[in-house]
């Protein structure tokens, strides 16, 4: 009884931590930790199995049938998400907050009024760059990158572009009159050229070489990405 009650405490804290992201999966995560949980009393209360055979018989199809209905319901969860991923944008402004922060959330009022659709911007709602990153892999249609000075330097800009170049997003580039192309010793030397001081994009399976070749794309002329210049 008292192991009872100590695996319900702890499951109870675990439901409190949530160590998934998503409701839905930890609510499906509790649901197996129950049934273990079950599984292990019914053990402990009948020594005698022999002679409480069917009795065992129906309370361990329980637990195996949540166990079952768990892992169903844990697979739907997946596919609806990679089908039907929620929220989702129709714009994703990438910026450099520094420098242009009052410009991005002028362009997302104005996309906003003009067609009524979803227009995101990281400021107005901080992730971690993983969630930064998964957003624009797979809850995004149009990508527009906010080119100033400082842009290209960012890590987490990097970051957003190349998710987003990988996953062939429509995408569309702004350019204004600070903003300047990299050389070719810039586009060599990334590693300085980037504020890397305060993430590191490997973590996140981003390689400079993928940021080079991003980069590289994203400057040329050729191509499916839009260029727009903003006059001065």
């Amino acid at each position: 009884l008292v192991a009872c009650l100590l695996m319900t405490l702890s499951l109870g804290v675990q439901c409190l931590l949530r160590p998934w992201r998503g409701t839905a999966l930890n609510l499906i995560d509790a649901a197996i930790s129950a049934t273990v949980v079950e599984v292990l009393v019914c053990a402990a209360l009948s020594p005698d199995v022999s002679s409480r055979a069917a009795d065992m018989s129906f309370f361990a199809t329980i637990p195996m049938l949540l166990l079952a209905s768990s892992g169903f319901l844990m697979l739907c969860h997946t596919f609806y998400l990679q089908f039907f991923p929620q929220p989702y944008y129709d714009h994703f402004i990438c910026h450099h907050k520094a420098g242009s922060q009052a410009q991005a959330r002028y362009l997302k009022m104005l996309l906003q009024a003009m067609s009524r659709q979803h227009v995101f911007i990281d400021s107005d709602d901080l992730k971690e760059l993983d969630e930064l990153f998964d957003i624009v892999r797979v809850k995004l249609a149009h990508f527009i990158v906010y080119l100033t000075a400082g842009t290209l330097s960012r890590p987490w800009c990097a970051g957003e572009i190349v998710s987003a170049v990988a996953s062939r997003k429509q995408i569309t580039c702004v350019h204004t009159s600070s903003f300047a192309l990299l050389t070719p010793d810039q586009l060599d030397n990334l590693s300085l050229y980037l504020d890397l001081t305060s993430v590191h994009l490997e973590q996140y399976g981003i390689s400079l070489q993928d940021i080079r070749a991003t980069y590289i794309e994203l400057q040329s002329d050729f191509g499916v990405i839009r260029h727009v210049k903003v006059p001065p």
